[in-house]
């Protein structure tokens, strides 16, 4: 069931199993990616999506974006920032 972790699954068969212990097979979710970005796989599925969706799909668009700018996308927070200058600006000083 999506959205049932183990910690949720092991309290409902306390509750409904008592005595038995039940073993689920792991099934990976597949990751998201948002078809035509090339930022699918380094950046997190969230943050693409959130990018696509202010029009942001490559990585040249994304780098030429003034850190104002991207707040600006709806979303896009202070956290997701963060991971962008992470992957895509670490170590580059902008030029004032």
């Amino acid at each position: 069931m999506r959205g049932i972790g183990m910690l949720r699954f092991k309290q409902i068969e306390v509750v409904l199993f008592p005595g038995a212990s039940f073993t689920p097979e792991r099934v990976s979710s597949p990751i998201r990616h948002i078809e035509g970005s090339s930022l699918n796989g380094v950046l997190s599925p969230g943050t693409v999506r959130i990018l696509a969706g202010g029009g942001v799909t490559t990585v040249e668009k994304l780098v030429a974006m003034e850190p104002e700018q991207l707040l600006k996308i709806h979303g896009l927070g202070v956290g997701k920032l963060r991971e962008i200058e992470r992957v895509y600006l670490m170590g580059q000083k902008r030029e004032a």
